[in-house]
């Protein structure tokens, strides 16, 4: 399997306890992508020293806002 070519988006909000084990875990089978979705604690550090490309929202947008930022109506 080429791993350059498939990506895991992972979506975080206040995970800087756990993001990094599943960061670590989703490495295993892909290139991790974090979007922290303006988590107060060290979740998007915590990413990047696990491995992942952390991305921040500026503001806490909700989770399909995160996980489709091109989406303006998400579904309920």
């Amino acid at each position: 399997m080429d791993r350059s070519r498939i990506a895991i988006l992972i979506p975080a909000f206040r995970e800087a306890a756990t993001i990094g084990s599943i960061v670590r875990a989703a490495r295993e089978h892909a290139e991790a992508i974090v979007v922290d979705d303006a988590s107060p604690d060290e979740t998007g550090p915590e990413a990047a020293r696990a491995g992942a490309m952390a991305i921040r929202n500026d503001t806490n947008l909700g989770y399909h806002a995160t996980l489709n930022p091109a989406s303006e109506d998400p579904p309920p």
